[in-house]
C-alpha cells in the first residue's frame, strides 16, 4: 500500500477532532503519502507541518467549506514569518480543496506589525489544487522551494503574494480587498507582489 489515511472532523466523527492532532500522528519521514482527510467545517489552529513529516496530503472538501483559520499578527507572533496560520517545512506537500485563513483584522495603510500570514510555504515540491487564501497583508509567503498552484483563490491587501519560492501559478483568480485610499496619500494600499530579486535579471 503505498498511501495511508487519517482523518479529521472537528465534531469527533473521526479518530482526530484537529488538524494538528493528525499531522502529530503521521510517522516521521514517510516514503508513502500520508492523505489527512479534513471534513467540512472551519477548524480554529494553529498548524505546522515539520521538516520530518513529508509526504502529506491536505484534502479538503471544498476550499468554501473547509477552512483552517487563526488570527496571528507579525505583532503577536513575534515577526511575519512566524504569523501563518498552517506553516509548512515538510518536502512532498500537497493540498486539495481547502482554505487556509488568517482573519487578523485588515491593516490600514503604513501600520506596523500588521502582516498576517494565511500560510507559510517553506518546503520544497509543494502543489496546490483548487485552494483558498484569504488574508489581508501578507496572505500567502511563497518563502522558499518550487511550488505549483493549480486553479486558487487568492485574495489579500498589501504585498500578499510574497517570498522567495519558484513557483507556477496556473489558473489563479487574485482578489484585492484593498480599500481606495484618498489621492496625493502618502501609502500604497493595494499591490498583489513586490519583487524580491538581488538583480534585474534574477529569474529564480
Amino acid at each position: 500500500n503505498t498511501t495511508s489515511i487519517l482523518c479529521v472532523d472537528r465534531n469527533g466523527c473521526c479518530n482526530f477532532t484537529t488538524v494538528e492532532s493528525a499531522v502529530d500522528a503521521a510517522p516521521v519521514l514517510s516514503q508513502k503519502r500520508i492523505i489527512i482527510w479534513i471534513n467540512s467545517g472551519v477548524y480554529y489552529e494553529k498548524v505546522r507541518v515539520p521538516r520530518n513529516k513529508p509526504n502529506i496530503t491536505f484534502q479538503g472538501q471544498g476550499y468554501d467549506v473547509t477552512a483552517i483559520v487563526w488570527n496571528d499578527t507579525a505583532n503577536s507572533s513575534h515577526g511575519t514569518f512566524y504569523s501563518g496560520s498552517v506553516q509548512v517545512f515538510a518536502t512532498n506537500f500537497v493540498a486539495k480543496n481547502i482554505s487556509f485563513m488568517n482573519i487578523a483584522p485588515i491593516p490600514s495603510p503604513g501600520a506596523v506589525g500588521a502582516q498576517a500570514v494565511a500560510i507559510r510555504v517553506g518546503g520544497d515540491q509543494a502543489a496546490f489544487w483548487g485552494c483558498g487564501f484569504f488574508g489581508a497583508q501578507d496572505t500567502l509567503h511563497d518563502d522558499r522551494g518550487r511550488h505549483y498552484f493549480r486553479d486558487c483563490y487568492i485574495q489579500g491587501s498589501i504585498d500578499f503574494i510574497f517570498g522567495n519560492g519558484q513557483s507556477f501559478y496556473e489558473n489563479c483568480q487574485l482578489v484585492s480587498i484593498a480599500s481606495p485610499v484618498q489621492p496625493g496619500h502618502e501609502y500604497i494600499n493595494g499591490v498583489v507582489t513586490a519583487s524580491g530579486r538581488d538583480k534585474p535579471d534574477d529569474t529564480g
